[in-house]
């Protein structure tokens, strides 16, 4: 990687947070205080970013090409440097006042991006997951001349049905920095686990209250996984019983971590997607649902912004401007990844509407204490008065909702108008859609810490008056009761987790609108919206695929929703209340105390010791190397990479020569490497290639291996996604066709039809190397190559004798 491609990287994402930060002070600012440890300072970063790119996908779509609109970011750093010098006073102020909350995390951000830089390093290629794709969007975007971008899967054709504005995002900063996106992707891998914690850091650090908290927080959330290490370890446990073997507890199957929650239908067992944060930052595909975590932080921390300062009253000016970055940033999450705007408008609605229903407006502690009346017809009016105000209160509550949902949607207009989704709508599922014990061991441990949120909230809020603790318990566990009763005896079957989470619901409720707690009354509503996100993918489902993989993409999606929402309300709000109970614990605590703290940490203990080893246990992750699959555990790096990684870490340090630890192109060979280059510097935007197609697939597999790495449309990608992106089912088939038919028509009198097929796809670059060969016979491809020089075509041969057998033909006209 060339030292001033990461250097330049590095500069420019940490210093948006910086330049953004006399004005995202004012955003996370309440009663002249930070609402934020660091000022503002994680979620500036994102929130500029995300602006960023918005105003490259409006100026895209009013024809400005994507490399020009990437250098919006300098004149907008020139303004902000203004503004810095115009406020230096008030940031030294600030920086003085936020010091521990800036220096955690700017240490946060600098280890995560350093930690995850490393390790791309050991895996640098994008041939397995989804990371080629990703890797076509990235570079169609950067080479695009306007928006929607070309579609990499069907030339000729732009991309109207995928959300791309986090590849996007990343194009926007290889073009600033003047670098490719061959070296790019990588660095992105890097940063967006770096952008995530430092922001989740800072806003758990609000919630709790204590920076080091907030940092815990972060790191149970995001740095853990599921608890089906338990489920393993005791298999092997009963496996070694058996068997008489000793026990292992090494390794544990990786994969197998984020496939928990099977269901089962009429074929046969199958298994969810439960990937978690930790997951998805390892296997690093540079997918919508990864551009969508830090975005989903930065709309969690507008919405602890806005829940302040909408309880200055309807006529305070920052909850306004807060409401419509909130509104832009929505907006933004509908092009990064559809799926997330449901929960997480819900969530800015919830904090909206505390201009109705936040208590403290008719607290006895901050209303005036009233006179007494005597006067029926006085109380009568008094009554009728605060009906009135709520109501108003209500309706202008309602306006702010629909008028953010409004401007969210105009903002996402150019995306949802073209928009042509292959998705199917949702529909029930049949009950019991997920087992008790597998679901737990995904959702046990946020469950059970909510659970105990809310059972403790309870009892401080009756401690005012004469009460026992079992007491406190009586309406939980009536309610458990009824409802898991219910449940039963109207089904017939064990609806436990639709019983477990209405439960948790209907606790949850009557908390985020009754308590006189600012942060549990957030808390809640963020919980609530994690709950209901889990409540959906548990009785509907939706997506591209269709029965029996029918709930992969709805408990995949919406599972990663719960996660952040009710994963943060649930550790935040036990780390609030330990952190609470540690400093009002007396010196010499009696012994039903120290009793009490001990059972409640060993209770916790054991899933979270299960959670913190998943990720630990990469130890048998599978991943597709050139075809094959490989165990990581067998062999923990590829071949040949150790030693080279070491040495070419000192010389990227030390001797400033290119070192390739971090090329996504390695997977190629050294020719096929060499064209990929020349077909991207040679290439325009509106001009496709033509390379081979698999006959039955190609999904994760070789093929499409130039658009993938250089963005430039090919005739027809992989089968299922290309139908994904857009392209009807026999449109797609008559594009296999058409490439098969262009490869095997060498031979007297086809001419004409080869010259009909790349007219009609705008085909300009036509590739003939070794996977074309294998594919349509090398004797076919012989006469073809022959014919298309006939045909005044020129071309250009890559080829390494001495290293590598490949030789790759491109031929063009001129």
């Amino acid at each position: 990687m060339p030292l001033a491609t990461f250097f330049g990287w590095l500069f420019l994402v940490w210093s948006l947070g910086w330049l953004m930060l006399p004005l995202s002070r004012r955003v996370w600012r309440h009663a002249d205080a930070p609402l934020l440890p660091d000022g503002g300072l994680a979620a500036g970063r994102m929130l500029l970013l995300a602006f960023w790119a918005l105003g490259a996908f409006w100026l895209g779509h009013l024809g400005v090409p994507v490399r020009l609109s990437a250098l919006l970011i300098y004149p907008i750093a020139l303004f902000l440097l203004w503004r810095w010098k115009r406020e230096r006073g008030a940031m030294k102020s600030l920086l003085q006042s936020q010091k521990r909350g800036v220096i955690a995390g700017e240490i946060i951000f600098f280890s995560l991006f350093a930690f995850f830089f490393v390790l791309r390093s050991f895996w640098p290629s994008i041939e397995n997951g989804e990371k080629p794709m990703d890797m076509a969007l990235i570079s169609a975007c950067a080479r695009a001349n306007f928006l929607p971008p070309p579609n990499p899967y069907a030339a000729g054709e732009r991309l109207a049905s995928y959300y791309y504005l986090g590849h996007l995002q990343t194009a926007l900063l290889t073009e600033a920095i003047g670098a490719q996106p061959r070296w790019t992707y990588n660095l992105m891998a890097a940063t967006l686990p770096a952008l995530c914690f430092s922001l989740l850091a800072s806003l758990a650090g609000a919630l709790i209250g204590r920076v080091r908290y907030g940092v815990v927080a972060a790191c149970i959330v995001l740095a853990c996984g599921t608890e089906e290490a338990w489920r393993q370890w005791l298999v092997k446990w009963h496996e070694a019983r058996q068997n008489g073997t000793p026990f292992a507890w090494w390794p544990i199957n990786y994969w197998d971590t984020s496939r928990v929650i099977p269901y089962v239908d009429k074929d046969g067992p199958h298994f969810t997607i439960n990937e978690y944060p930790w997951f998805t930052f390892n296997y690093a595909d540079l997918h919508a649902h990864y551009f969508g975590q830090p975005l989903a932080l930065l709309i969690l921390a507008l919405g602890w912004a806005l829940f302040h300062q909408v309880r200055d009253g309807a006529k305070s000016k920052p909850w306004k401007i807060t409401a419509l970055l909130a509104a832009v940033a929505l907006g933004a999450q509908i092009v990064t990844n559809t799926w997330d705007f449901p929960a997480y408008s819900l969530l800015i609605f919830s904090c909206v509407a505390s201009l109705a229903f936040w208590p403290g407006w008719k607290s006895r502690k901050e209303a005036p204490k009233a006179k007494k009346r005597h006067n029926s017809a006085d109380k009568r009016l008094e009554v009728a008065s605060q009906r009135r105000i709520f109501w108003m209160r209500f309706a202008l509550a309602v306006v702010a909702a629909l008028g953010i949902g409004i401007v969210a949607l105009l903002v996402a207009s150019p995306f949802l108008l073209k928009l042509h989704s292959a998705a199917n709508p949702p529909r029930p599922l049949e009950q019991p859609a997920s087992p008790l014990r597998e679901w737990l061991l995904v959702w046990g441990l946020f469950a059970g810490a909510w659970f105990w949120v809310l059972l403790a909230q309870t009892q401080r809020r009756r401690a005012d008056v004469p009460t026992k603790f079992f007491e406190s318990l009586v309406f939980p566990i009536v309610t458990f009761g009824v409802i898991y009763v219910n449940a039963f005896v109207q089904s017939g079957q064990s609806c436990f987790v639709l019983s477990l989470l209405i439960t948790l619901l209907v606790l949850t409720l009557p908390e985020s609108l009754l308590s006189d707690d600012a942060t549990h009354v957030f808390l809640c509503r963020v919980a609530l919206c994690g709950l209901l996100a889990l409540l959906w993918s548990e009785t509907t489902w939706a997506g591209f695929l269709d029965k029996p993989y029918h709930r992969q993409d709805t408990v995949f999606k919406f599972g990663l929703q719960a996660w952040y929402l009710l994963g943060t309300a649930s550790i935040c709000g036990a780390l609030r209340l330990w952190s609470r109970w540690r400093a009002a614990m007396p010196e010499e605590p009696p012994l039903r105390l120290e009793f009490a703290r001990t059972a409640l940490a060993l209770l916790f203990f054991a899933p979270f010791m299960a959670m913190v080893s998943t990720p630990m246990a990469r130890a048998r992750m599978e991943f597709i190397s050139r075809g094959r699959l490989q165990s990581e555990y067998e062999t923990p790096y590829p071949p040949g990479k150790i030693k080279p990684f070491v040495l070419g870490f000192r010389w990227f340090g030390l001797r400033a020569e290119r070192w390739d630890g971090w090329d996504t192109w390695t997977h190629l060979a050294p020719a096929e490497r060499t064209a990929a280059q020349w077909l991207r510097d040679a290439a325009r935007d509106g001009e496709n290639l033509l390379e081979a197609e698999q006959k039955e697939g190609g999904d994760y597999s070789e093929f499409t291996r130039y658009t993938h790495a250089t963005g430039v449309p090919t005739v027809i990608g992989p089968q299922a996604h290309t139908f994904q992106w857009g392209v009807d089912w026999e449109k797609v088939f008559e594009r296999k066709n058409d490439a098969r038919t262009f490869y095997t028509s060498g031979g007297a009198g086809k001419s004409a039809e080869r010259a009909a097929i790349l007219r009609k796809y705008k085909v300009r670059y036509i590739v003939c190397g070794e996977l074309e060969r294998s594919q349509y016979g090398r004797d076919n491809l012989a006469r073809l190559e022959r014919d298309l020089l006939e045909d005044g075509l020129s071309s250009v041969t890559f080829q390494d004798v001495d290293q590598d057998p490949h030789r790759v033909t491109i031929y063009f006209r001129k």
